[in-house]
């Protein structure tokens, strides 16, 4: 950290939930301690400018020394490190190899520490440590170890409390996503109440992919009923949860944070509060920190921030087109398109509707797809091939876009085909007008602010192209919802797809 520009990076890159991390962690340094408060506060008052040590009353030493500080302290409670290590060697103790089993039994021991110390169960995933255990007993027993078999019984008794809550909470988590398939609320917020219970009750004593799952239920649960207060409260307490926890988790941090972004995005139509979520997501350009890359260019995309998208393109490039999961096909082709690099855009457009075609995927993935592609030979002024393609009445049907009501997935499908039939001729001015009235005007209310970003940037080309012409109640619907999004206006790259 050398520089101004990488201190201003640093401080407005971190989330709420790493700042709170490293407040815990800095405890017994009260000007480090008051500094993360200080920026803690910034980030809540969602303010447009970016946080400066200076503004309140750090000196540049202060801010550099804290940032070393944080570095180090994440480097040596980076859980993600330690756990690669840990399973290497677990691996080699299934397949019987010689392992270094004081390296494991140091492990153990250290983590009985921090239970004892923070009165919770501190690392991500119980069933690899129960693994490792139950794996040990077995290795010394096999070896006749017996002072190390004896040692490990007693860790055995010590998490056995731990493992039985974990599994009675798996086996509730897999019949809430059993009952949820029917998607019967009325059941379901039952159900999630029992998770409440669980939560309330024995926090302390979950692993953290259990308390994020349990998060994500009950948060839908209330935002289904409209309590935003309690889901604020929830959301609060699971926060300070996290955070007692000595671990740091990129992967579980990044995801989380994924998470909250979408969710407050396109469920509770908090735009300007998504912002908190966002950032840190941005700063992680490395896509192994995410567990799901698709979820990740999704939604990346989708906020239209290509300067961060390019860092995952990157990786997928990295990986080659024979490694890739089909369905990131589609999402590839669609970065190209937003930078005009027509090149790769045909070369993964050939695979992602090979993909669509001949794979059972979902209606709203299908019609994704066939929203790139259409985008793409409109760009190309291929009409008479997108003419073809929808004259098709049983493509129509299976991709779901004769409903009236118009849908993020085939929002560009509808708009395309409007503007192809305009281009052809196949329409007049006013029809084409009333058409784009009658497309748009419904949609400036929807929740949904993916949907929105959507709308705007698609309306935004309209409206520059000159050979188009669109009725005024259009344009006055596009500056609706420029006006409406323009908190989120910071996070989005605008030099590549510029929205406002």
């Amino acid at each position: 950290m050398k520089t101004y520009r990488s201190l201003k990076d640093f401080f407005n890159g971190l989330s709420i939930l790493q700042i709170k991390w490293g407040i815990r962690i800095f405890d017994t340094s009260p000007v480090r301690k008051k500094l993360l408060n200080a920026l803690l506060e910034h980030k809540k008052q969602l303010l447009e400018t970016p946080f400066l040590y200076q503004d309140h009353g750090f000196k540049k030493h202060e801010a550099y020394q804290l940032v070393e500080a944080f570095e180090k302290s994440k480097e040596k409670w980076n859980s993600k490190a330690l756990f690669a290590k840990v399973k290497t060697i677990v691996a080699d103790l299934i397949v019987r190899k010689p392992i270094d089993i004081q390296f494991l039994m140091d492990f153990i021991e250290q983590d009985i520490t921090y239970c004892k110390a923070h009165n919770r169960f501190c690392l991500p995933d119980f069933n690899l440590l129960r693994m490792i255990v139950k794996g040990l007993k077995k290795y010394a027993f096999l070896q006749r170890d017996y002072a190390t078999l004896n040692r490990l019984i007693a860790y055995d008794q010590f998490y056995t409390p731990y493992f039985e809550i974990n599994d009675e909470v798996t086996a509730y988590i897999y019949k809430v996503v059993y009952s949820a398939r029917n998607l019967d609320w009325q059941k379901l917020h039952d159900i999630i109440a029992i998770g409440l219970t669980h939560y309330r009750q024995n926090k302390h004593m979950l692993d953290v992919d259990i308390k994020l799952n349990l998060f994500q239920f009950m948060n839908a649960s209330y935002r289904e009923m409209g309590e935003h207060r309690k889901r604020e409260e929830l959301l609060d307490e699971l926060l300070e949860e996290l955070c007692l926890i000595p671990y740091y988790d990129d992967h579980e941090y990044a995801s989380f944070n994924l998470y909250l972004y979408y969710d407050n995005l396109t469920n509770m139509g908090a735009y300007d509060k998504a912002i908190l979520f966002y950032n840190p997501i941005a700063a992680s350009q490395n896509s192994k920190a995410i567990s799901n890359l698709y979820s990740t260019l999704l939604i990346i995309l989708n906020s239209y921030d290509l300067e961060t998208a390019k860092g995952y393109i990157n990786t997928v490039e990295e990986l080659g087109m024979e490694r890739l999961r089909p369905i990131l096909y589609y999402l590839v082709t669609r970065y190209y398109i937003f930078v005009e690099d027509w090149k790769n855009a045909a070369r993964y457009l050939v695979y992602a509707m090979k993909d669509a075609q001949e794979n059972k995927r979902s209606a709203v993935l299908s019609v994704e797809t066939y929203g790139v592609w259409i985008r793409y030979y409109y760009q190309q002024k291929d009409y008479e091939r997108i003419t073809k393609t929808f004259n098709n009445s049983r493509l129509k049907k299976r991709l779901g876009i004769q409903a009236e009501f118009t849908k993020r997935s085939d929002f560009e499908v509808k708009l395309y085909l409007l503007l192809t039939k305009y281009k052809k001729g196949s329409i007049k001015l006013s029809t084409f007008k009333n058409k784009l009235n009658q497309l748009i005007l419904p949609l400036v209310e929807v929740k949904d602010g993916f949907f929105k970003l959507c709308i705007i940037e698609n309306l935004n080309k309209i409206i520059q192209d000159p050979s188009l012409e669109v009725d005024i109640q259009t344009r006055k619907a596009f500056k609706s919802l420029q006006e409406e999004m323009r908190g989120y206006k910071s996070i989005v790259n605008q030099q590549l797809v510029p929205l406002f």
